[in-house]
């Protein structure tokens, strides 16, 4: 931590210097007001402790030049000057001084200081991350990995793969490496909710005339995305003539409409996301495997929520907040044993179940604290899945039954999130459910 002595009594100023070191405190020394500013500007001191009467500079006129230059400043003055020093105060001084300086507090009153100044960095320094990463909200070491990830990345050029289950964030993830990097605009495209048939005009565009309907040209997500970044949201539904053709343009850096033999230069950073296992997929014939190679040259994990249930609190906190700003509401916060419910509970649907479920309470609550009773019934229900009554002597058959019915019961019904908590696939589990109506 820098120091700035600026004081006309030179064994005064050369006394607290010396102190001020012993104490491991780096220090600069200034006789004149005008050379404290000059050094002010070159050291950018943590600290300026400046005697309010100098020979060269009016005190206050000094204290609003020093301010843009230094984190704080404590004042020195004679007995008769506490007006004045009471006045400095209200410029934003820290504190001040009584001649004759008592060393001891002067130490105290500069320690204090300097840990204010800490505490002061630490707090722009969250609200920085927090300006950098609105979306990603959470204080776990998994949240801080992500957005480590993130700043290493973004500037980079390369594909990124970011995997996980649904409702984990993934888009927000792409959203963020974008916001870091130097690339102008992000074209999200959702493979799993474009019909087969119209996968290339949406991705290639067309000409006029190409085929029946086209009117007029249109540009693709390729060319749209040019000089920015194109996310592929459910990668790993892209159909397999298209997956030759997106490997083509990424390695070619080129699209052709449909209906043009006139290749388009394009400059696209791609990153993909997918809830599938692309290796497997691999694996089975299912996807091309040059193309995730292409596509996965840096990978990004985002875990399910109940793998950093920690983030909970923080979570809820943000989404009251938004709905709040959404809807005009007026929630003040949630009781401590819903809380509790939330953290226990294993989110199959990840932070966008968190979600919905905390604007599902919002919209019904009558009061301006969420309490249990705004519950859905699965989170209330979650509590006893693991205390399923299983009688002994029951066949082995009947346990599982019982346990499986208890499970989907646990989830609303939903079979993908019953047969993922289950460990089964979900053909497993209709099978089963089909074999046991049947009987």
């Amino acid at each position: 931590m820098k120091v700035l002595i600026v004081e006309d009594d030179r064994v005064l100023n050369k006394t607290m210097c010396k102190f001020l070191n012993k104490f491991g405190y780096e220090t600069a020394c200034a006789i004149r007001g005008l050379e404290g500013l000059e050094l002010a500007k070159e050291e950018i001191p943590d600290l300026v402790i400046l005697d309010l009467r100098l020979p060269d500079i009016n005190g206050m006129d000094l204290i609003e030049r020093l301010k843009k230059y230094v984190g704080e400043i404590i004042i020195i003055t004679a007995h008769g000057d506490v007006a004045d020093a009471v006045k400095a105060t209200k410029l934003g001084v820290y504190n001040f001084l009584e001649k004759p300086v008592d060393l001891k507090v002067l130490i105290n009153e500069v320690n204090r200081a300097l840990e204010t100044i800490k505490l002061k960095k630490e707090i722009n320094e969250l609200k920085k991350k927090l300006k950098k990463f609105p979306e990603l909200i959470g204080d776990s070491r998994y949240i801080e990995q992500i957005k480590e990830k993130i700043e290493l990345i973004a500037p980079k050029n390369i594909p990124v793969l970011i995997t996980g289950e649904s409702g984990t964030g993934k888009e927000i993830i792409a959203q963020s490496i974008h916001r870091f990097s130097n690339r102008e605009k992000f074209i999200a495209v959702n493979c799993g909710a474009i019909p087969p048939d119209l996968f290339e005009s949406e991705l290639f565009g067309y000409e006029k005339g190409a085929f029946t309907g086209a009117e007029q040209s249109k540009p693709g997500k390729f060319e749209l995305a040019s000089k920015g970044t194109l996310f592929l949201d459910e990668i790993g539904e892209l159909p397999k003539n298209m997956q030759v053709k997106l490997l083509r343009v990424l390695e070619s850096k080129e699209v052709e409409r449909i209906g043009s033999t006139k290749p388009i230069k394009i400059d696209i950073r791609v990153i993909a996301a997918t809830n599938r296992d692309l290796k497997k997929m691999v694996e089975n014939n299912e996807f091309r495997e040059d193309l995730y190679f292409r596509l996965s040259v840096f990978q990004i994990n985002a875990e399910p929520l109940r793998k950093h249930k920690e983030d909970i609190p923080l979570l809820v906190n943000y989404f009251i907040h938004r709905a709040n700003e959404e809807f005009g509401t007026k929630i003040k916060g949630i009781e401590p044993d819903v809380l509790e419910i939330l953290r226990k509970y294993d989110w199959p649907g990840n932070v966008r179940e968190l979600k919905n479920v905390i604007y599902s309470m919002i919209a019904i609550a009558a009061g301006d604290v969420l309490d249990k009773t705004l519950l859905p019934r699965n989170i209330k229900e979650s509590e006893t899945l693991e205390y399923v009554n299983i009688p002994p002597g029951l066949p082995l058959e009947e346990i599982e039954k019982r346990y499986i019915y208890q499970t989907l019961k646990y989830t609303n019904n939903n079979k993908t999130q019953a047969a993922r908590l289950l460990g089964i696939s979900k053909m497993t589990l209709f099978s089963k459910l089909k074999k046991w109506e049947n009987n």
